[in-house]
């Protein structure tokens, strides 16, 4: 996941993302949704100016990983957002993701 998105700029929500105030400001802020919103946000980021991966370290919960495994993890990450790209909303993503009816946008 480094190597794409040191590639493309785009990064997911189990990474670390930090932005300055102005910039933030200036993509209209944070997109409210409930899932996929790294990837608005990353990429109204990418406008301004490509993103910079810093060597540190995040630790996020490995429970859907080891549960899932790796190779199922992604493809079904990969999936949700092609879903996504092709115009399914974010609501209905996060309803099959987290196995709900819950959320509205």
């Amino acid at each position: 996941m480094n190597v794409r998105s040191r590639a493309t700029s785009i990064f997911t929500g189990d990474q670390a993302v930090f932005a300055e105030r102005a910039t933030i400001q200036a993509i209209n802020g944070y997109p409210r949704q409930p899932l996929m919103e790294d990837i608005v946000f990353s990429k109204r980021q990418k406008r301004l100016s490509r993103g910079v991966q810093i060597e540190a370290v995040v630790q996020i919960s490995a429970r859907r990983w080891e549960r899932e495994g790796v190779l199922s993890t992604i493809l079904r990450m990969w999936w949700y957002r092609l879903c996504f790209l092709l115009g399914r909303s974010s609501a209905d993503l996060a309803n099959a993701y987290y196995q709900t009816k819950e959320f509205t946008e």
